[in-house]
């Protein structure tokens, strides 16, 4: 009894005052089936590390800290629906081998299955101590040969903030061997961590996401039983370094797999050991290095058709960027202050694939490039350039400048042109035996070309022109109205679709095409005097451009409201014209700008179109007549006879005609950023006057079916355009202006068929046509257009009666139904109309042929 008192006293004296153990630190359950958040405090200050022995864990775990998770179980199971979010704050230090969050003993496999698990580590300082934190997660126990392997097969995020600090890597292999495997989606981000102060001499000034020693592997989205990608739609995407110890064996690895354009890793390997360490590329996959770095084996792939079509391809190729993250982990090479410094990669076996993409940097002026080393080069792989803006050079003769090396040559390091604001940098390499041996690739030229910006933007800015050119085609005055029925008001719809397309300044090919779709109205009020007809009316319109090209998306609306007003006479010559006013609005996605731009288009256009009308045929008309003799009694005798008149043929004829549409297209400027290069790119389009002069033959023929009318009509046309829209100037930091050329026109041919259905005495009408043009550097390469127009309002003349006595008839109001009925020949009251006079005194016509 003494005796096991004395050794409760002895363990009371001598136990510490454990601050965190499994018992006293909250711990994950181990199963969720609903969103659950855990803010999760640790104080790592004595802590135990149930190694056994004089200390080793009781039963309910009060002396031990082995982490807030896997305490008493191995896997954790989330609802496939189900999130679990851990806010990790720590502080102190531990006391022997212990994890932030967890670390597996036993040679046990742990897994967290379903659902999704996010880890936020908010907090862990004094990166100075004595005994600094070696991992969040670490794979085995003081003494341990049997460390633990970890399974994520959920959908992991795991974020740290600058108040952060691991002395080796978020998830350790700290000796011996087990490992991580990622089968999921994965989202690590701890580039914002503290940087390490080292562990024995390895992983200085990194901020790891795995540090990996003795035996133990590091697998993302790698199935390492068929060697092989566990999951090509696995997204990826990390933002940290990868550590391998002095300490790591020739067993050790650390693999990822990178298989679409979502997945990425912005890091640098660290290679200090023997551990293989190995990064796929593939489908658009990609590698933003951050500073110098090696790796044992790169396997780079991409499709040569998306290479050689970068524009809208561009995020489905996978490439090592030298450029897009500076020094300071943030901003971009090419934009940062800081002075050029040179990085290198080198893959110390073997850089695998196909058209593997690799963005270097260089700076020109003092003759410093990136460089590619590679023991092996097995297949062909490209080469691109970016240089900063203000620094911008091509001279780049007799400076030496390395882009590449390899000591086994069995490929090629092939130029490819880099997409740099409103140009496309081309450089070309010369091979060249390496002065310790091997082969050197040297930058020996660059040229430059107008790119596929440049062009879309030209594009873009010419559709203020468009906008013009397709209202001043599509004027709609009367539809071909004539005397006949003598109506009061009209009221018109037209709606019409089609295509116009444009040929760009560099090689007059077809750059751009715009779909589009119109709708029309208007209402007029209209009045015959003998045989002439004057009319004036209000119109309104709206116009939408779906636009694209190789390097952009967009629509423009435009809203026109107008006035219009003209004269016929005699149904041969027609005189009338137009006033508009368009406001164009675009909206655009350019491939290459980081977000959407818009601007607006002021378009005030004049319309004066003349016409006269050929009726080619005749017809014969009887007419009765009296005609006279005098008898042998020299008295006059006189009888009725017939005799015969011509009139035209109205049926048929032919109309020759001149337009004319002046106006004048307001300026616009956009500016914006270059995605990849964060080139400032500036645009301009200067105001400018328009002119299309248009001359044609118009050709109808009618034909009368009883109860309705059918007309069918053909066009053909000459126009001249003055120009193509304004003055447009393209700039970038290069300060290499682009401008197109604003002065020359542009011929077209046009062509047109039509046909119309006429019904209530000509009242309704509903027509169709389709055209078409050619040669022009803008054309409407079709459009189709249907409608109707409707005349009302029927003027009534009263016939002219004799003097009576009687009161005078009491005029009354006509109703609505009365107003807008179609014409009816009844309501014509005036008797002469009927009368013999009328009948057989007409205009006739000596022109035309008889039929």
């Amino acid at each position: 009894m003494k005796k096991s008192l004395c050794l409760i006293f002895i363990s009371l004296f001598f136990s510490p005052l454990f601050s965190a153990t499994n018992k006293t630190v909250t711990q994950i359950q181990e199963k969720y089936d609903t969103d659950t958040t855990l803010n999760i405090q640790i104080n790592l200050d004595n802590t135990p590390n149930g190694a056994g022995g004089f200390y080793g864990c009781n039963s309910d775990q009060s002396n031990c800290y082995t982490g807030a998770i896997f305490s008493t179980y191995n896997t954790l199971t989330l609802n496939n629906n189900a999130n679990l979010t851990v806010n990790l704050t720590a502080t102190g230090n531990y006391g022997s081998w212990a994890a932030v969050f967890f670390r597996g003993e036993g040679g046990k496999t742990y897994e967290i299955k379903g659902g999704s698990f996010r880890l936020n580590l908010l907090s862990l300082p004094n990166p100075h101590s004595a005994s600094p934190v070696e991992g969040v997660f670490l794979t085995r126990r003081r003494h341990s040969n049997l460390p633990a392997i970890f399974k994520f097969n959920t959908d992991i995020y795991v974020d740290a903030t600058e108040n952060f600090y691991i002395t080796r890597g978020i998830f350790n292999v700290n000796d011996g061997d087990g490992g991580y495997y990622f089968n999921q989606n994965t989202f690590i981000d701890v580039s914002k961590m503290q940087k390490s102060l080292g562990w024995h001499n390895s992983g200085v000034g990194y901020r790891s996401i795995t540090s990996i020693s003795g035996n133990g592997v590091f697998y993302i989205n790698y199935n390492p039983d068929t060697k092989t990608t566990y999951n090509p739609n696995n997204i990826i995407q990390l933002k940290g370094d990868i550590a391998v110890e002095l300490a790591s064996t020739a067993k050790s690895e650390a693999i990822i797999h990178l298989t679409n354009p979502m997945s990425f890793f912005q890091g640098r390997f660290s290679l200090q050991g023997q551990a293989n360490a190995e990064l796929l590329l593939d489908k658009g996959g990609k590698w933003f290095l951050t500073a110098n770095s090696a790796i044992r084996t790169l396997v780079a792939n991409n499709n040569d058709n998306d290479i050689k079509n970068q524009y809208g391809n561009i995020e489905k190729i996978a490439v090592v960027d030298f450029t897009a993250i500076a020094d300071d982990g943030e901003n971009s090479r090419l934009t940062s202050d800081a002075d050029f410094t040179k990085r290198e990669l080198k893959i110390q076996r073997e850089l695998k694939g196909n058209y593997g993409v690799f963005r270097l940097m260089a700076d020109v002026p003092k003759a410093m490039v990136d460089k590619v080393s590679t023991e092996k080069l097995s297949g062909n792989h490209y080469i691109q350039l970016y240089q900063k803006g203000s620094r911008l050079s091509f001279d780049v003769a007799g400076k030496n400048m390395i882009v590449a090396h390899a000591n086994e040559v069995q490929g090629d390091f092939i130029g490819l042109e880099t997409i740099t604001g409103i140009y496309n940098y081309i450089p070309t390499l010369a091979k060249i035996p390496g002065q310790g041996g091997g082969t050197d690739w040297v930058l020996a030229q660059i040229d430059y070309v107008p790119n596929q910006t440049a062009k879309t933007l030209f594009n873009i800015f010419s559709i203020p022109y468009r906008i013009f050119k397709l209202e001043a085609d599509s004027i709609n005055n009367r539809i071909n109205d004539l005397l006949f029925p003598p109506m009061n008001f009209g009221a018109w719809f037209k709606v019409y679709g089609g295509g116009i397309y444009q040929k760009n300044d560099f090689d007059k090919k077809e750059t751009t095409q715009n779909l589009f779709y119109s709708l029309q109205g208007g209402f007029d009020y209209g009045a015959n005097i003998q045989d002439m007809r004057y009319f004036l009316g209000g119109s309104f319109d709206f116009l939408e451009l779906f636009g694209s090209d190789k390097g952009y998306t967009g629509s423009t609306k435009a809203y026109g409201f107008g006035f219009y007003g003209g004269f016929i006479k005699n149904d041969d010559l027609f005189i009338d014209g137009k006033i508009k006013y368009i406001l164009g609005h675009s909206t655009n996605s350019l491939i290459q700008a980081k977000t959407p731009f818009d601007f607006y288009a002021n378009i005030f256009l004049v319309n004066l179109r003349i016409g006269y009308s050929f009726y080619p045929f005749r017809n014969a008309r009887n007419k009765t007549i009296q005609k006279c003799k005098k008898g042998g009694d020299g008295k006059l005798f006189c009888r009725n006879d017939i005799s015969v008149g011509y009139v035209r043929d109205s049926r048929f004829y032919i109309q020759p005609f001149i337009s004319l549409t002046p106006g004048i297209i307001s300026n616009a400027r956009l500016d914006f950023l270059d995605k990849t290069t964060n080139y400032t790119v500036k645009s301009a389009l200067d105001a400018s006057p328009a002119l299309i002069t248009k001359i044609g033959v118009l050709g109808v023929k009618r034909y009368d079916y009883g109860n309705f009318s059918v007309k069918a009509n053909t066009q053909i046309t000459y126009s001249y355009d003055l120009n193509t829209g304004g003055k447009i100037m393209l700039i970038d930091d290069a300060n290499i202006p682009l401008f197109n050329n604003d002065k020359k026109g542009q011929h077209h041919l046009g062509l047109g068929l039509g046909a119309e259905v006429l019904l209530f005495y000509d009242s309704l009408r509903f027509f169709a046509d389709f055209k078409t043009e050619f040669f022009g550097k803008i054309n409407t390469y079709w459009l189709l257009s249907t409608g109707l127009r409707y005349k009302f309002g029927q003027i009534i003349k009263k016939p002219k009666g004799r003097y009576s006595v009687r009161p005078k008839e009491v005029q009354r109001k006509r109703s609505t139904k009365q107003v807008f009925r179609p014409y009816d020949p009844n309501l014509e009251k005036n008797p002469q109309r009927r009368s013999f006079k009328n009948r057989n005194h007409f205009k006739e016509v000596n022109r035309g042929a008889i039929r």
